[in-house]
């Protein structure tokens, strides 16, 4: 039953519609059918008919193309139960977002315009929403910089802007809280915006206010955003204290930073090399996501392939802002020993798998980490697993080492894996994580485990093992039901029941597919086991059966 569910203009300007589950606003000008799909209709079928520009677990971020013009969408969704549970009756990050891009827009602060928020709630709480904002063309303002195209004079045009920009959030009495190149987009025609407003805050007390917009000043003109960058870093100080909210920054730093003072010789030959290693060669798709995770961060990607003999083969090397060009011919060359330094060129060296993403808080750990004379010479980084686009907590969450500083440790590969030999007294551990794709889609799991079950149960009917069905039968039910209450399954939300009852399904599918073959391959009446001849025999035949078993799971 709807309650208000009569879509009701606000003369030209907005449309509101509101019912049990769905609380929309959105300008009228969009259109009707946009305006349609936003009350009424699918609201994820227009992010997923986006070009894709930001995934991760709690927010996906596309590009909408509508008519002439281009929005931007994005989704936000609460994490684990504990987070759920904290956020359950604030209010919603499109609506507060909403909220303060349009009451900052007003005031002439530069950034995109909002033009729609789509909140689904269960009485107060609000579990998913959706913002909708004029899309800026444009690149990020750490990508530009970092780039080294610019002169002086559009260095000291930018950093205008952008002290400008802090100097009207200062006098609204506002700050940002994210306050950082990456959050600043500049525009073909060198124009400023600002972009991220969910930690912003208004108001406040006037002594913890002022802490908070003096840190947003130290967290742009933070090390880690300006690689090699000193000059432009410097260009950037002296344009915030030569605002009137400078007076405040004299003393803390900032007018050390001018000088150029700032950075270390450490901290600027703190170099990154990603390493991504491709089993079997190279997937497009995943590997794209890989680089892409690492290419603002590292100063080179290689992507290599582990041969059989402990060697690395180079399959290509990614520039930084290089196009990534990987559905062309790759040239290959083999390395002569098994040693980072013999395929990267950097201090420091972050390995992957193509399967594996580093998370955005990863990425800004990194830089902060390399570019600390402190910092151990081998970083252990937790992994994520992410089954069906979704990330799934697991108990026991494995550690490697996978960050470290070639000069101080060894590196190998032995079977596909990484090996980092470090000192325990100079191995640390860094809070982001790495995202491990296990599997992308349902039907890419269960063929997986349709394959593995349909081998397994090969191998144990050679080793005379016989079949238990209705034994089978009932660990598998329990199975679920342990892996459900556990934190991989209904703390992971709806992924980690759906990983939990198909794993379980295929434990009692192997049980039937050796109850199967024994019958087909073994003699009526006769004990005998397969010989070993048999077993490939029986493992094609298997393989040939896997489409009827996916059915069945």
């Amino acid at each position: 039953m709807r309650v208000n569910a009569s879509i009701t203009r606000d003369g030209l300007r907005a449309v509101r519609h509101r019912s049990i589950a769905r609380r929309t606003w959105c300008d009228a000008d969009l259109p009707p059918e946009l305006v349609e799909a936003l009350c009424t209709g699918d609201v994820d079928d227009v992010l997923f008919r986006s070009a894709p520009l930001q995934v991760k677990d709690r927010c996906v971020v596309g590009r909408y193309e509508c008519g002439t013009n281009s929005l931007q969408v994005k989704r936000h969704v609460w994490g684990g139960l504990s987070r759920t549970l904290r956020m359950a009756f604030r209010e919603s990050a499109a609506r507060g977002c909403a909220r303060l891009g349009t009451y900052l827009h007003s005031l002439g602060v530069r950034t995109p315009r909002p033009r729609a928020t789509v909140e689904f709630h269960i009485g107060p709480w609000t579990y998913r929403s959706y913002l909708i904002c004029d899309y800026v063309e444009g690149t990020s303002l750490y990508r530009y910089i970092r780039s080294g195209s610019q002169t002086d004079d559009e260095l000291r045009h930018l950093a205008r802007q952008v002290a400008q920009t802090w100097q009207q959030l200062v006098t609204l009495g506002v700050s940002h809280n994210d306050f950082k190149p990456e959050n600043f987009i500049v525009d073909d025609d060198l124009r400023v915006w600002v972009i991220d407003l969910e930690r912003m805050r208004i108001g406040g007390n006037a002594e913890r206010q002022r802490e908070r917009q003096v840190f947003d000043v130290h967290n742009f003109l933070h090390v880690r955003g300006w690689h090699h960058r000193a000059e432009a870093r410097a260009i950037f100080a002296e344009a915030f204290l030569q605002t009137p909210g400078g007076k405040w920054l004299q003393s803390t730093g900032v007018d050390g930073v001018a000088l150029g003072t700032g950075l270390s010789a450490t901290e600027c030959d703190a170099d990154l090399s990603a390493l991504i290693l491709c089993d079997g060669g190279i997937n497009l798709r995943l590997a794209r996501q890989a680089i892409e995770s690492v290419q603002e961060i590292a100063d080179e990607v290689v992507l290599a392939e582990p041969t059989y003999n402990g060697r690395l083969e180079v399959l290509k090397h990614v520039e930084p802002f290089q196009s990534l060009g990987l559905s062309t011919a790759v040239a290959r060359t083999s390395a002569a020993n098994v040693t980072a330094a013999d395929v990267t060129r950097h201090p420091w060296v972050l390995v992957l798998h193509q399967n594996e993403c580093v998370t955005p808080f990863l990425a800004k750990e990194l830089q902060q980490r390399i570019a600390d004379t402190r910092t151990c010479a081998a970083l252990r980084i937790p992994l994520k697993r992410q089954y069906f686009g979704r990330t799934v907590h697991e108990s026991k969450t494995e550690k490697p080492i996978r960050l470290f500083r070639q000069s101080d440790c060894g590196f190998s590969v032995e079977g596909g894996a990484v090996r980092v030999e470090a000192a325990a007294d100079r191995t640390g551990q860094l809070t982001g994580t790495i995202q491990s794709c296990e599997c992308a889609t349902v039907a890419e799991f269960v063929a997986r485990l349709n394959d593995e079950s349909s081998r397994a149960a090969a191998v144990r009917l050679q080793a005379g093992e016989r079949p238990r069905l209705v034994r089978t039968l009932w660990r598998a039910a329990w199975q679920c039901i342990g892996a459900c209450v556990r934190r991989g399954g209904v703390r992971s939300g709806w992924a980690g029941v759906q990983l939990a009852a198909i794993r379980s399904a295929f434990a009692w599918i192997e049980e039937a597919k050796l109850y199967q073959i024994a019958g087909e391959f073994r003699p009526a009446g006769s004990s005998e086991t397969p010989s070993g001849q048999m077993t490939a025999e029986i493992i094609d035949e298997c393989e040939s059966t896997s489409a009827s078993w996916s059915k069945a799971a």
